[in-house]
């Protein structure tokens, strides 16, 4: 129940959570307070940030005695399964005009639009005129079979997605991001400043690495899925008859 909270809530590292870590348990902690809860000021949230000082636990009790949470904080899970319901109950009422507009009549519109979509068939008249129109809009001569221009037109914008995509993974690597070395979590500490700055600048560059060869792996599969999808064969191989 609490993962699907959190996939509600959009926490980024849901998949990777572990309570019984102090770093990770403590991040969620002040996401939750940031992003969600936001009972105290920006600057009332300091204490609860500083996630590695020895008295967080005690300001994390008073956190959740000013929040009037019924439950003590020695349950990690149930406190922040109590945190994560406040969470969404709070988003709630910030777009509850929004979700009022979601009444019975929206919800069956949608439904019936979604089933007769889920019904179209290439043969169809208005889907026909649809292919035409969009042929003619990215300029792909039609065929006389709709499938054929129908898979043209899905090559074509796959390759353009493709190609933008590279654009700005390029641009993305092109930038320079300064970051503050000091408000980087390191994880230990060596007892030097500068050793320590030194070992945080090495992290980052790991990581940094980390995501580039992540970005690689996501174009190669990519890439190997647009073959596989769309095998190309020779017939001039092939033999047909007897021998």
């Amino acid at each position: 129940m609490l993962m699907r909270k959190l996939i509600i809530l959009k926490y980024p590292d849901y998949e990777n959570l572990n309570l019984q870590d102090d770093n990770d348990f403590r991040k969620l902690v002040i996401w939750l307070e940031d992003q969600k809860i936001r009972h105290y000021a920006i600057i009332g949230r300091n204490e609860l940030r500083n996630i590695t000082q020895k008295s967080w636990n005690e300001h994390f009790r008073k956190y959740l005695k000013d929040l009037k949470c019924p439950f003590e904080d020695g349950n990690r899970e149930i406190a922040v399964d109590w945190l994560s319901s406040m969470a969404i109950s709070v988003e709630f009422k910030q777009n509850i005009d929004k979700n009022q507009k979601c009444s019975a009549e929206t919800i069956k519109n949608v439904r019936e639009a979604a089933k007769a979509l889920k019904n179209l068939k290439v043969g169809d008249d208005m889907v026909n005129e649809g292919i035409c129109k969009l042929a003619r809009l990215l300029k792909i001569p039609q065929h006389g079979d709709n499938h054929v221009t129908l898979q043209a037109i899905r090559i074509l914008v796959q390759e353009r997605i493709q190609h933008f995509n590279k654009q700005n993974t390029s641009k993305d690597s092109a930038k320079k991001i300064k970051v503050s070395l000091a408000k980087q979590e390191l994880g230990f500490q060596t007892g030097d400043g500068d050793v320590d700055n030194y070992a945080r600048a090495l992290r980052l560059l790991h990581i940094n690495e980390l995501r580039q060869l992540q970005t690689d792996i996501n174009q190669a599969i990519v890439s190997v899925q647009a073959l596989t999808a769309n095998p190309k064969t020779d017939q001039r191989l092939g033999k047909v008859g007897r021998y």
